[in-house]
């Protein structure tokens, strides 16, 4: 900018070089005119000013609309049992000792794991069925904050407190993955779509959590089935456990059998996901989770869920803007949709050091 001022007068006027010389004639005579009221320097130049300092190539920032929101996370808060018992045992490894309770016709549930010849559960290990498989003269019951002091000892607390979810979810329709390591939903005994109800944000609501797909050009032929899956983890955040809730999908072709095509239906869903979907998912995994009881199923003893964690925001996203970019289609059923929509904050990876609010 070629700026120039006359102090008596007050007076000043600016003009772009680049954009004035690319008048060949103009660049010819070296030599800048202004124009007293096209050129004037002035607070109404501002917005000419502001387009030619922006670079085309990178965009404008703007400060976030001051919008109040609520900011959902996918993160639960739990309750692990208070007492971790340990005693020393003969058996060396998890598969070496279920061989040999299976051999005495003994049964027990899986929340307990073996470590350098030391058996550590949620369980009384003093009591049935374990007095038979340790030292009982060893038996020493631990505070539960005493395993969360050193990483060592929380991390078999944490795979205790896995154990104990998937013992938990046993009373659910619900099954293990071992190779992909999630939760999921099993069929019904006649195949047709299962339906979950479940306590929404607002109000009690259902969703399909596992269902045929049929072909739309043959609609009698089955093509696959789809079942609504969970990854989890356990984090030790501020002193307290959380469960970190990871919605995905699992895929077979007769409800049993996994699909050949599982990882192009799972990549093609997740495309067309929006944050509806996922808090959605994420509501009802919270929901079925942290029931409770009743008097048919009894309580599980060694695990229980809060709510969902959240944070109330100053600033919020507009979505009118934030839609802009999307194709028409999209933004027609999302702002649907989206209209006065709690958003998901889907946490994934969080290290141990990191913080609910981080």
């Amino acid at each position: 900018m070629l700026i120039v001022v006359r102090p008596r007068s007050e007076e000043a006027y600016w003009v772009p070089i680049k954009e004035y010389f690319r008048d060949l004639a103009k660049k010819a005579k070296h030599r800048i005119v202004f124009d007293r009221v096209r050129n004037r320097f002035e607070a109404a130049c501002a917005p000419e000013f502001s387009r030619l300092a922006v670079p085309r190539d990178i965009g404008v920032y703007g400060p976030p609309a001051p919008k109040p929101e609520k900011l959902y996370l996918n993160l639960l808060p739990t309750l692990p049992p208070e007492r971790v018992f340990v005693a020393s045992t003969e058996y060396r490894d998890y598969r070496e000792l279920r061989a040999a309770m299976n051999a005495d016709n003994r049964h027990c549930d899986s929340e307990w794991l073996i470590r350098r010849k030391t058996l550590i559960s949620f369980h009384d290990l003093s009591e049935e069925p374990f007095k038979h498989y340790c030292d009982l003269g060893t038996v020493e019951c631990h505070h539960r904050t005493e395993w969360e002091l050193g990483e060592d000892l929380r991390n078999e607390l944490r795979e205790l407190l896995n154990l104990a979810l998937r013992q938990k979810t046993k009373a659910y329709p619900l099954s293990y993955h071992s190779v992909k390591e999630y939760l999921y939903f099993v069929v019904t005994a006649s195949g047709r779509a299962r339906r979950l109800q479940y306590r929404g944000l607002r109000s009690d609501t259902e969703r399909e959590v596992c269902g045929p797909r049929y072909s739309k050009k043959e609609p009698a032929r089955l093509l696959y089935y789809r079942h609504s899956a969970m990854h989890w983890q356990f984090h030790f955040l501020e002193k307290k456990w959380y469960l970190e809730i990871m919605p995905t999908y699992h895929y077979t072709r007769d409800g049993l059998l996994p699909d050949l095509f599982a990882e192009e239906h799972l990549k093609r869903i997740k495309e067309k996901e929006k944050n509806a979907a996922v808090l959605g998912q994420v509501v009802m995994w919270a929901d079925l989770l942290a029931r409770r009881g009743d008097l048919f199923s009894g309580e599980y003893p060694f695990l229980q869920f809060g709510s969902l964690e959240s944070l109330d925001l100053d600033y919020g996203i507009n979505d009118d803007q934030w839609l802009s970019r999307e194709d028409e289609a999209e933004k027609v059923s999302e702002n649907r949709r989206a209209c006065e929509m709690p958003r998901i904050l889907c946490t994934k990876g969080i290290s141990a050091a990191s913080s609910v609010k981080g």
